[in-house]
């Protein structure tokens, strides 16, 4: 028995998402999933298939004043730890919602926005960024409690 089915074909553009074309007749038992056919760390490794970290960090392009929420949190662990880098990341994720809003309502592009190239760049600086303030915040923190004293 024969019939047409669909291929998921991964895009970088809409991040994960996808989108499916017809790959022909083909045989019912022969048709497996993608996920059958490769391991996970062979779908991550294949062109075109989006890292997890920018299917995570995706969510921020549908929602984009979720992005005040890690630059809320990193004033507070500053107001904590008064580590200076910690209060530049939270102005980085707070300067990154206002760039997205802009982009989302279409005020920094004439229209067609689908290819977002700056994401390439921007998601991985936010994220090292994010975990080198995390790990500073924690070592004031661990300094914070060590010190005697009021």
């Amino acid at each position: 028995m024969s019939r047409y089915i669909l291929d998921w074909e991964p895009s970088l553009v809409d991040f994960g998402r996808g989108v499916y074309t017809v790959i022909g007749d083909i045989e019912k038992s022969r048709i497996r999933s993608s996920a059958e056919t490769l391991s996970f760390s062979d779908r991550y490794r294949t062109p075109g298939v989006p890292l997890p970290m920018y299917r995570v960090m995706a969510i921020f392009i549908e929602y984009p004043l979720l992005a005040v929420l890690p630059s809320i949190a990193f004033l507070g662990l500053y107001r904590v730890t008064r580590r200076p880098f910690v209060v530049v990341v939270a102005l980085a994720w707070l300067l990154y919602g206002i760039y997205e809003y802009a982009m989302h309502e279409r005020i920094l592009c004439s229209g067609e926005c689908n290819i977002r190239v700056d994401l390439l760049a921007i998601y991985p600086a936010l994220v090292v960024a994010s975990g080198v303030a995390l790990g500073l915040a924690a070592a004031g923190l661990r300094a914070r409690l060590r010190r005697p004293g009021p």
